[in-house]
């Protein structure tokens, strides 16, 4: 009895088929089923896309960031150039110490969290745990920062008293935020999408080591 031949298009169209069944029922298992209020959350996943303008240069960066936090304590931030896929940095805090890698450059940066720490990543001069509270939709513990909420009790706006920063809740809808923060030197614009509402593996997501061949810089 001769073996019977398959068509290898019906083939192709069935393995499209497996491969879109698969991705569908894994972004159905990634994404929250419910909406969250993002104050009340401990912890949190989020990805973002991100459009960075520099005002000196005139010139504008998207970037992708995959985030995970703790509330007031942990913070890890993963970003990619959007057009070409390419890893440029990894930041981490963890409570009172900051860890950060710039791939391009092979540089790798460790001390005590500071509050310009952010600087090198995107170019403003955010302390990490103030982006961390922002992240949580609350108003951030430091004096010099002075919030107004909107009339469902939602961050509409916070500026730093001591110099030319703020920040803007720009959009809201379900799990997704659109914020915009504003410096001196750049601007921000972040559309934030809550992957989960737990950290999936807080030993390893909180943990930078610098890679081979990385040159290590200690911060004051």
């Amino acid at each position: 009895m001769s073996p019977v031949k398959r068509n290898p298009m019906i083939l192709f169209y069935r393995l499209l088929l497996l491969v879109l069944s698969i991705g569908y029922f894994t972004a159905c298992q990634t994404l929250p089923d419910r909406v969250y209020k993002t104050s009340e959350l401990d912890e949190g996943e989020w990805s973002a896309k991100a459009m960075v303008r520099d005002k000196k240069k005139k010139s504008n960066n998207y970037l992708r960031m995959d985030l995970s936090a703790i509330r007031t304590s942990h913070l890890r931030m993963d970003v990619t150039a959007t057009s070409l896929g390419i890893h440029l940095a990894t930041f981490v805090m963890n409570k009172g110490k900051t860890r950060y890698l710039l791939a391009r450059e092979k540089k790798f940066y460790k001390g005590p969290t500071g509050p310009e720490m952010m600087n090198a990543l995107v170019k403003v001069p955010l302390n990490p745990r103030v982006f961390n509270a922002f992240l949580f939709d609350v108003p951030p513990d430091e004096s010099e920062w002075e919030c107004v909420f909107d009339g469902q009790k939602y961050l509409k706006t916070c500026k730093n008293l001591s110099r030319p920063l703020e920040i803007v809740w720009l959009k809201r809808e379900g799990n997704k935020r659109v914020i915009k923060v504003s410096s001196e030197r750049a601007d921000i614009t972040l559309n934030l999408q809550l992957v989960r509402p737990k950290v999936q593996n807080k030993k390893v997501s909180f943990r930078l080591n610098p890679p081979k061949g990385y040159k290590v810089y200690r911060l004051k």
